[in-house]
């Protein structure tokens, strides 16, 4: 069955099995880890439509001004190594903190069953920690 009919289920299955909880709202369900791997926060959000699921994880360090260009010329480094997840430095309208969002977009017009979403999410979670450690560990972003 496409993953489009039925990702809410696979997602509610993937979340029990890994003992989190989240919220869901219409088609999206955000994860908030408030006491994440390395003992930081994390944001994590899965939204899908007909035709892909997204992925997004922000953690809970923001950017200074004098950061923005280092944390740039990291995010275009990781891209251009890793590609997975996309490495994007979000700096807000409102004129809120800056911060750095890892992204994928998943194709679903494809069959999933629960082995084959767990392990499209869970490498989603995994490289999005490994891209936070490396900007933190490179970068001390």
């Amino acid at each position: 069955m496409p993953l489009s009919a039925n990702w809410k289920e696979l997602l509610a299955e993937w979340a029990a099995f890994r003992g989190w909880t989240y919220q869901a709202e219409g088609n999206q369900a955000v994860f908030n880890f408030s006491d994440g791997p390395g003992g930081r926060g994390l944001n994590m959000s899965i939204a899908a439509s007909s035709d892909w699921l997204a992925f997004r994880m922000t953690d809970d360090r923001y950017l200074d001004e004098k950061d923005l260009p280092v944390a740039v010329a990291a995010a275009n480094l990781w891209n251009g190594n890793y590609h997975l997840p996309n490495a994007i430095v979000i700096v807000p309208e409102d004129g809120g903190q800056a911060y750095i969002d890892g992204r994928f977009i998943a194709d679903i017009c494809v069959d999933y069953d629960f082995d084959r979403f767990t392990s499209l999410a869970n490498a989603f979670f995994q490289f999005s920690l490994d891209m936070f450690d490396y900007f933190s560990d490179k970068d001390a972003l």
